[in-house]
């Protein structure tokens, strides 16, 4: 019995540490965001930080296991990231702003995102520093038809936009 309760202990304890150590990702020190940016591809990599949702930047190198698992997330924070800007630029979308989860489609550095009439595709660049940005959203269901699309380049944890329309 003993034996069976400590294998128990030791496992659920594993299994505490295991996520720990897997969850664990890089915030931003000033807002807590993890949408944050480290320029990929240069001497700064990992080192040279800044968040994309207040522009607050610091120095700091994460552990190998964090910094893997921030770049495994790549795709959802410059798709978050993206959203985020498209609403600070333009706030007239902030009625029907999607919230709730997003389903994901993947074709080599394409990635596809969906929900609620929104679409955001981004391509990336093979070393995931830029990546081209299309965010489309077509009103479903009874009321006004709104059409919005925004284009932008996303270059080492800066937007530039490209163009943006918003039909009624």
């Amino acid at each position: 019995m003993k034996v069976a309760v400590l294998i128990l202990t030791l496992s659920i304890v594993l299994a505490v540490f295991a996520h720990m150590y897997m969850s664990e990702v890089p915030k931003c020190p000033k807002c807590g965001s993890t949408l944050v940016w480290t320029p990929l591809g240069t001497k700064s990599e990992n080192f040279l930080w800044k968040c994309l949702m207040d522009g607050t930047t610091w120095r700091k190198t994460y552990p190998d296991h964090v910094f893997s698992n921030w770049k495994r997330r790549i795709p959802q924070i410059v798709r978050d990231a993206s959203m985020n800007y498209l609403l600070k630029l333009h706030p007239d979308v902030k009625p029907f702003f999607p919230s709730g989860d997003w389903e994901q489609e993947k074709d080599g550095n394409q990635y596809v995102f969906g929900q609620n009439g929104w679409t955001v595709k981004i391509t990336f660049t093979a070393d995931f520093s830029k990546a081209d940005v299309r965010v489309d959203y077509v009103h479903q269901g009874l009321g006004i038809m709104h059409r919005v699309v925004w284009i932008a380049e996303f270059n080492n944890g800066d937007f530039r936009e490209i163009s943006y329309t918003h039909a009624v």
